[in-house]
């Protein structure tokens, strides 16, 4: 059955297959079942609807409101959720068993999740075992980082989203085991690159594209075990110095 999206007005499709599965999963309450209705938006949407309530980009200042002191926070100062600060969170200075209600069939569930969420203290910041990284969240285990989201074991690291295990990284989308680059994304065991992406285990490369195992190489794409190559022309060693420094200065 074609439906339109309450919110794009884009046509999307749900079959049979897909209603028998929401009658399956519907919630029975003392003999009672509570059918799930089909959804009235489309797949695209609902991922929006579901990913709009985590805000991993931007940073605010407010107070703690269970200690009164000033930190950071994924929460702005107006939100009417109740906002603690990481280690109070994790701590015993307040006992969650006290927010627990009865459910009141009587009423709206999202009504009621709602007072709920608003109720029991949430986390300012997802930032755990991590030193000097104040404004990093969503993160781990990290040392001397800054506005980092998303990070693992990294060290000395700024401005980067999923940087797992690295050092010196400075404005990278998800990278694991690098060391020393600068604007690369989705690579792993990098040292000294930059502008590269899809790239794996190589080293002093610069805006190189799908290449693994390859050292020395400049604007390359699709190679492998590769060493001074420029726009994948193989060079030796002394023309490649030469030429790059000729690139980097244009």
């Amino acid at each position: 059955m074609n439906y339109s999206c309450a919110h794009c007005r884009q046509n999307f499709q749900i079959t049979a297959d897909d209603l028998q599965f929401y009658e399956k999963i519907g919630p029975d309450f003392n003999g009672q079942k509570f059918p799930i209705p089909p959804p009235a938006h489309c797949a695209d949407c609902r991922v929006q609807r579901r990913y709009s309530f985590r805000n991993e980009r931007k940073l605010y200042h407010r107070k703690c409101d269970l200690t009164g002191k000033q930190m950071v926070s994924v929460y702005s100062p107006e939100k009417p959720y109740t906002v603690c600060e990481p280690g109070v969170w994790w701590s015993d200075a307040y006992d969650p068993l006290q927010y627990g209600r009865e459910f009141d069939f009587g009423r709206p569930f999202f009504e009621q999740f709602g007072e709920l969420n608003r109720a029991v203290p949430k986390s300012a910041i997802q930032n755990a075992k991590s030193e000097h990284c104040d404004y990093t969240t969503y993160s781990t285990e990290n040392k001397d980082c800054y506005l980092l989201v998303g990070g693992l074991g990294t060290r000395d690291c700024l401005y980067g989203y999923r940087i797992f295990y690295c050092s010196d990284i400075v404005d990278c989308y998800d990278l694991i085991k690098c060391e020393r680059c600068y604007e690369c994304s989705e690579s792993s065991g990098l040292h000294t690159c930059a502008w590269c992406s899809n790239c794996h285990n190589c080293s002093d490369c610069y805006l190189c594209d799908s290449c693994t195992g390859c050292q020395d190489c400049f604007g390359c794409a699709n190679l492998k075990n590769k060493k001074f190559h420029i726009y994948n022309i193989p060079f030796s060693e002394a023309e490649y110095r030469d030429k790059v420094g000729q690139l980097k200065t244009m």
